[in-house]
């Protein structure tokens, strides 16, 4: 009996002795700093965890010592020795993974529509994401974003992007680190990206790391699919405006990945057509890394077509042609707890038209004529080294590139002046511009920058970095910022401080919003002053709650930015002054990741505002302080999946013409108001759309149908005054009800 005691009592001083600890574990990509999803943590080779959408995981254990071993698609695996102590009950550590980009397997996330970094702002959306999203005709990487809370339509019609209180030209667009210039189709409509070839794309709305350059607003990064096919797979679909095409092959240690699309609207007798192509081929040889790519965008505009029956009478010319070629070459060296990696890219943008015609009838002796011979070219290369370790990653790197624009143009009377609503077809490169132009300018760039996250504990974690940014047109060296502080109070709550501030040495004088169907063409111009050199510094505070009931998350931000030298366009004197101005607001966020029904709701406060020489404050032209979106998912079956969003804002400025009289030219003028000093009506939009998945045989199939402006409201974008009317006419219509279907198919 006394034995029984003893052991008994053995036994329960040994239970009291190993406590029971919460052990909470983070998993990130070091070369992103983002969290990874799907990591498998096997414990003592005897149980595993699987890190959930924020990279994050829990368990219990009673032991002093494990071993753990982490594993990941398309990552190098890490195996660790943890120990506790019986002082503490709770444990957090924080693992970085460094990526294999070319054996990544195939992976489709569904559900979670977007992805938050942990500190700074960043979101993420994926292919299968996008797809679901309400589009105009097609599936849009770019347009999609429009979506997001940080984001202000302007237009149904345009798919810029124009981030928190900043300009289209304030954000710059990158596809696998390459940055293009007027990346669009069909006067702005469509982005120039084939949606099919995109792995991800991750978009900063501000304090974007120090590893990026060059925009006043935010970054917006896409990259193309790293992942290795097993075998050979593909995808097709045809639509109401365009068809596509798209196949991955496997090639021994690498693979092969070829797109294609195009219109078809010159085969229906209309002069204009589109097509991209794009091909890219990534090899692994031990810890190297190659990858090698071309895309290149054309648009068809053949300004001499006309209806008249009198063919012999019309001398014909080269149609007009636009659009974007990029080459890049990427080489990564991983070693054990680093990697090395350099970059050597070419990405120009042109447009060319060569005369238009000349109506030979003796009756009608009209004339017609455009010469446009615009580009803007860069060729730069960028290395960096990042290393990961004791509670550190540390990046260091530099980029240097030379960007050359060249612009000649006359333009004469001509068939598509009709399109352009205020002034004639040359106020598409820049507000105000001249009939015949002529510049050539070349800017020389170089960068260097370090950064470094470092992870205090596990509550506390903050990065520093900054960059210095010399501009050979001001021979001056520009040292920029950037600071994030973040603090887990719990699971639960976080809060997060940002701050950064940024120069742009290339920018547009574009600020009208016109209808038009060669917008945006915008020709960019060089700093060559620093009062001529856009700057703004970023602050922003983010509040995040999340394991909320019902699966909801919630998100409050706030944000202020100091904004100096914007270029602004004054239609009473027809100038373009380089003004001050501020940004800030409140971004408010609530989604549901995950179920049947999933999506968000969000609410935006947000002002432009800017300064002119007297110290008057006026609204910039993409001012919309009031917006509230929301986005649904809804899956009907396993089959069938029914999505909508609706977007309510206020109407953007303009300025009203206050008087109206016939000069003694015998034409008309107008007297304007103040700038800015009016609105146009409210925008509301209803997008809906079914998206289908069924499966046939080996092959995958996905028809949809989407329609943009359910409501068919008018949602007027541009003010164009008329000599005879003073009323809603003057306004245009931003879209009408218009659906679209299609076909997918997947192999």
């Amino acid at each position: 009996m006394r034995k029984i005691i003893l052991l008994i009592m053995i036994f329960i001083s040994f239970g009291y002795s190993q406590k029971v600890k919460r052990v909470e574990i983070l998993i990130k990509d070091i070369s992103t700093l983002e969290p990874i999803e799907g990591a498998v943590i096997s414990i003592d080779s005897l149980e595993s965890f699987v890190t959930n959408s924020k990279g994050f995981v829990n368990f219990d254990i009673v032991k002093s010592k494990i071993s753990i071993l982490i594993k990941s698609l398309g990552y190098f695996g890490k195996k660790k020795l943890l120990y506790f102590d019986n002082k503490e009950m709770k444990f957090s550590f924080l693992f970085y993974l460094r990526p294999k980009p070319i054996e990544l397997e195939k992976v489709t996330i569904t559900g979670n529509r977007y992805k938050e970094k942990l500190q700074t702002r960043i979101y993420e959306l994926k292919p299968s994401e996008l797809k679901k999203m309400p589009a105009f005709v097609e599936a849009d990487a770019v347009r999609a974003l429009q979506a997001l809370p940080s984001v202000a339509i302007i237009s149904d019609m345009g798919a810029q992007i124009y981030l928190r209180g900043g300009n289209y030209d304030e954000t710059k667009i990158l596809l696998d680190n390459v940055p293009l210039y007027n990346p669009f189709h069909l006067g702005g409509l469509f982005s120039m990206f084939n949606s099919d070839i995109i792995g991800y794309e991750k978009l900063y709305p501000s304090n974007y790391p120090p590893n990026y350059e060059g925009a006043i607003s935010g970054v917006l990064q896409l990259q193309t699919k790293r992942e290795k096919p097993k075998v050979l797979s593909g995808k097709a679909s045809i639509g109401l405006l365009t068809s596509k095409v798209s196949a991955e092959v496997p090639i021994k240690n690498g693979a092969f990945t070829l797109s294609a699309r195009r219109t078809y609207l010159d085969l229906l007798n209309i002069p204009y057509y589109y097509y991209d192509l794009y091909c890219k081929y990534k090899l692994k040889v031990e810890n190297n890394f190659y990858q090698a790519s071309i895309l290149y965008s054309r648009d068809n505009y053949d300004i001499t077509f006309t209806n008249n029956t009198e063919v012999k009478n019309i001398k014909k010319v080269e149609p007009g042609k636009w659009g974007n070629l990029a080459a890049s070459f990427e080489y990564l060296h991983n070693y054990k707890n680093s990697f090395v990696a350099a970059n050597l890219y070419f990405t120009k943008y042109s447009l060319e038209v060569d005369g238009g015609f000349k109506n030979l009838s003796p009756s009608n002796s009209t004339a017609e004529y455009l010469q446009i011979d615009n580009y803007i070219s860069e060729f730069g290369s960028k290395f960096f080294y990042n290393y990961e370790g004791g509670g550190h990653n540390f990046q260091i790197g530099f980029n240097v590139k030379k960007i050359k624009n060249q612009n000649n143009w006359d333009v004469g009377p001509n068939e598509l002046n009709q399109y352009i609503s205020n002034g004639g077809l040359e106020n598409i490169f820049f507000d105000f511009a001249p009939r015949i132009f002529t510049s050539s300018n070349t800017l020389l760039y170089s960068g260097f920058y370090i950064s470094d996250e470092i992870n205090v504990s596990s509550k506390i974690n903050f990065s520093l970095g900054g960059r210095l940014n010399y501009i050979n047109l001001i021979s001056r060296i520009y040292p920029t910022f950037w600071i994030n502080f973040n603090y887990n109070i719990s699971d639960k709550l976080s809060f997060t401080f940002n701050y950064a501030d940024f120069i742009q040495y290339a920018y547009t004088k574009k600020e009208s919003i016109e209808k038009s169907p060669l917008s945006p063409f915008s020709m960019y111009f060089f700093a060559a002053k620093d009062d001529e050199l856009p700057k703004s510094q970023h602050v922003s505070i983010i509040c995040r709650v999340n394991q909320l009931p019902f699966n909801l998350k919630f998100d409050l931000e706030a944000f202020y930015k100091n904004r100096v030298n914007l270029p602004s366009a004054f239609e009473r004197s027809n100038t373009i002054k380089f003004l001050n101005g501020v940004a800030y607001g409140l971004e408010i966020l609530l989604k549901k990741d995950y179920g049947n029904l999933n999506g968000w709701i969000s609410y935006t406060f947000t002002r432009s505002l800017k300064y002119n020489m007297n110290g008057d404050i006026f609204p910039a032209n993409y001012d919309r302080p009031h917006t509230l979106k929301t986005v649904f998912n809804y899956n009907l079956s396993k089959t069938w999946t029914f999505t909508c969003m609706y977007t309510y804002s206020s109407g953007i400025p303009y300025t009203p013409v206050l008087r109206k009289y016939i000069g003694k030219d015998f034409r008309f003028h107008f007297v304007y108001g103040n700038k800015n000093s009016d609105r146009v009506k409210n925008y509301d939009r209803l997008d809906v759309g079914i998206v289908g998945k069924i499966l046939w045989g080996k092959y995958l199939i996905k028809p949809y149908l989407q329609i943009l402006n359910l409501l068919n409201n008018p949602n007027p974008y541009n003010y164009v005054p008329s000599e005879f009317k003073n009323d809603s006419s003057e306004f245009e219509r931003g879209s009408n009800f218009i659906p679209s279907i299609g076909v997918g198919v997947e192999f």
